[in-house]
C-alpha cells in the first residue's frame, strides 16, 4: 500500500467531478487538480457496482497504488482521484501500468 501521507481524504472534495479536471480512458476516470503539498495525494474510488467482490476491488487498489508508489517521483504536486470502471479487471498489471503512466499521467502538465 501506499503510504498514508499520499492518501486524498474525499470528504473535502464531495463535488470532486465539478472541480478536477478529468481524463478519460476505456478502464477509469482519471481526475486530476494542483495542489498545495510538495507531493502528490492519490485516492481510488472502485464501485461495487462495477466489481462485486470485495477480493477483486482490492486487488485492483492494490495495484493501482503500487504503480504510483513507484513512479511517485514522476508524478507532479497534484491530487489524484481515479474513479474504475468495470473492463478493468481483465488487465494485466503491466498493462495498466502502461495505461496509467503513458495514457494520464504524461497529459497531464507538468507546470499544472
Amino acid at each position: 500500500m501506499i503510504n498514508k501521507k499520499y492518501k486524498l481524504n474525499l470528504k473535502e472534495y464531495p463535488n470532486f467531478f465539478h472541480q478536477f479536471i478529468k481524463i478519460q480512458s476505456n478502464y477509469f476516470l482519471f481526475f486530476y487538480r494542483k495542489s498545495s503539498q510538495k507531493y502528490p495525494l492519490i485516492n481510488i474510488i472502485v464501485p461495487k457496482k462495477n466489481i462485486k467482490k470485495k477480493v477483486e476491488r482490492s486487488l485492483i487498489k492494490r495495484r493501482i497504488y503500487a504503480i504510483f508508489r513507484q513512479n511517485l517521483t514522476l508524478i507532479p504536486d497534484i491530487k489524484i482521484i481515479i474513479v474504475i470502471l468495470p473492463l478493468i479487471y481483465k488487465l494485466s498489471y503491466r498493462e495498466l501500468n502502461t495505461e496509467i503512466c503513458q495514457k494520464c499521467l504524461s497529459k497531464i502538465p507538468k507546470n499544472n
